[in-house]
């Protein structure tokens, strides 16, 4: 599941399976280069749920605004500290 973060929006969900070491596109979906923002990626594999992000758009980005998504990455992941 992929789900904008400001918005909440879900921009991508489904089931699949793989074969270890795949490299396969799942989905895609288009943003506007212009808008900068965060993308929150989740997927499960059996009973474990991990997570990863991408941050979109066009430099720069505000400390500010980079700090705040850095808070939201940080509470996906218990293993992840910030400095």
């Amino acid at each position: 599941q992929v789900t904008h973060h400001e918005s909440g929006t879900c921009v991508a969900e489904g089931k699949f399976t793989l074969a270890p070491d795949a490299r396969v596109e799942l989905d895609s979906f288009s943003a506007n280069p212009s808008h900068q923002g965060l993308y929150l990626i989740a997927w499960q594999i059996g009973d474990q749920r991990f997570h990863n992000h991408y941050v979109a758009g066009r430099y720069p980005y505000s400390l500010k605004q980079f700090r705040g998504w850095m808070q939201v990455i940080a509470g996906l992941e218990p293993a992840f500290k910030l400095p």
